[in-house]
């Protein structure tokens, strides 16, 4: 008896020393991660000196505002995702948890970590009453992982009925026009249509609907003036759908609304160079030309040269 109390013993202490060493090892690489940035390293200080969710929280932010930032390589960015999930998820700050796990599961389809991370954000959604999320999360992850240890408490989650998920998402969006506001949508209808369409592609990115779903909810983010989700979601197709059908009308959109919506004429320049360059026999390619033209002109001069020129016509 003392033999296998002992054995026990030891097992136990085996396991809390390697659970010890894991976290050591985390912190040690968030410590390298954060050491190289220093518009982090006063967040980075406070949350050494006193490690709570108002530290946290404040050092997660930060690191989203440097992962905006486009000069950094794929690998860094990875990195920074990682380390900002892993304080986030630490200090069970959930809202930042998903903003984090959303890229690290897009870029990286094939990782091992995606099964529990996918069920994770499955599970956050409902917990966070996103059910349209949840639901459509959900599954996805039943059908990716069917062996899955987290299936069965998975599957008791899912609220929606039937398999068809084009049609469910369908009758979401079915349901923006009811109630509408001043901008004649449901803003909450369309806020979860969005998310639908995202978790979509997240949970089926090789599906050929999910490039259409993701252009979807971009518009609707547009018409409800979410400028930015509409940006994010455009570089999303252009990512990782190149050849979606409808690829070289994102491109234009997306720099009509930088030069338009942000005023950014520098970066959209850039975007409409991309395009005349990836796409120059597009049908569009005479209006991109046309704004690249008079970027930076207001509407009343280019109307008195478009007047001048049909003058001269």
């Amino acid at each position: 008896m003392f033999k296998y109390k002992s054995l026990y013993l030891f097992i136990s202490c085996f396991i809390f020393i390697v659970a010890c060493k894991s976290d050591q090892t985390s912190s040690n690489n968030s410590e390298q991660v954060l050491t190289n940035y220093e518009a982090l390293s006063e967040s980075y200080e406070a949350y050494k000196s006193n490690a709570d969710q108002q530290t946290a929280s404040k050092l997660v932010i930060q690191i989203m505002n440097q992962i905006a930032k486009a000069d950094m390589t794929d690998d860094q960015k990875m990195d920074l995702l990682e380390t900002g999930y892993s304080i986030s998820s630490k200090h069970k700050l959930t809202s930042r948890t998903v903003s984090f796990l959303y890229p690290l599961i897009k870029e990286n389809k094939n990782a091992p970590e995606n099964e529990n991370r996918l069920a994770e954000l499955a599970n956050i959604m409902f917990d966070m009453n996103e059910e349209a999320a949840g639901n459509v999360l959900a599954t996805g992850f039943v059908k990716s992982y069917p062996s899955s240890e987290h299936v069965e408490a998975i599957k008791k989650r899912i609220t929606f009925n039937g398999e068809n998920m084009d049609a469910y998402i369908m009758s979401l969006g079915e349901r923006l026009f009811e109630n509408p506001d001043f901008n004649g949508l449901n803003r909450a209808a369309c806020t979860e249509y969005i998310d639908a369409c995202q978790a979509h592609a997240l949970a089926y990115p090789n599906s050929e609907s999910s490039p259409t779903y993701l252009y979807k909810a971009a518009e609707v983010a547009k018409s409800i003036k979410s400028t930015q989700k509409a940006l994010t979601l455009y570089d999303w197709i252009l990512d990782e759908y190149p050849n979606y059908d409808k690829a070289a009308t994102t491109l234009f959109i997306k720099g009509f609304i930088i030069e338009n919506e942000l005023g950014n004429d520098a970066l959209a320049k850039s975007v409409y160079d991309s395009f005349l360059e990836k796409y120059p026999k597009h049908e569009l390619a005479d209006d991109v030309q046309f704004l690249l033209d008079n970027l930076g002109k207001s509407d009343e001069e280019i109307a008195k040269m478009i007047e001048e020129k049909q003058k001269n016509k």
